[in-house]
């Protein structure tokens, strides 16, 4: 009896470790599709893969899919535009800036870094696939 639950216990123990390099393996290559959300930022990705960054006083436009590479990384060109308090001119410039966009994907955790034109450091986030983030509008 004693052996059957020492096998038992080690069937289980086994299966465990089997299943943890699993758990935190790097997702495969290809497009991020579908809504992220965290720190006060939403990013949402379409099916063609073109990207929208919402915060609350500020938005943003990824120029393109943004495609994991092997190691979970990915990379993107796009813009970036901090907005003001009160209602905007409708004839007023927007300050759009260049803006560049990298990430990590490990399973359903996001780390993505906003690198403004000319910026000494990015704007780093936290981001979980499907996460619902309200944002709260300048004032």
């Amino acid at each position: 009896m004693r052996r059957f639950k020492l096998g038992i216990q080690l069937a289980i123990l086994g299966g465990l470790l089997m299943t943890a390099p699993l758990a935190s393996a790097v997702p495969s290559e290809g497009a991020i599709e579908g809504t992220w959300g965290g720190d006060r930022l939403r990013l949402v990705v379409d099916a063609k893969g073109a990207g929208r960054v919402e915060l609350d006083c500020a938005g943003g436009a990824i120029s393109g899919p943004l495609m994991l590479n092997e190691k979970g990384t990915f990379a993107a060109a796009g813009t970036f535009e901090q907005y003001r308090a009160g209602p905007q001119r409708a004839d007023g410039a927007a300050a759009v800036e260049k803006a560049r966009y990298e990430g990590t994907v490990e399973g359903e955790t996001m780390t993505l870094s906003i690198w403004l034109e000319g910026a000494a450091k990015p704007q780093i986030f936290k981001l979980r696939k499907g996460a619902a983030v309200k944002l709260v509008r300048c004032l």
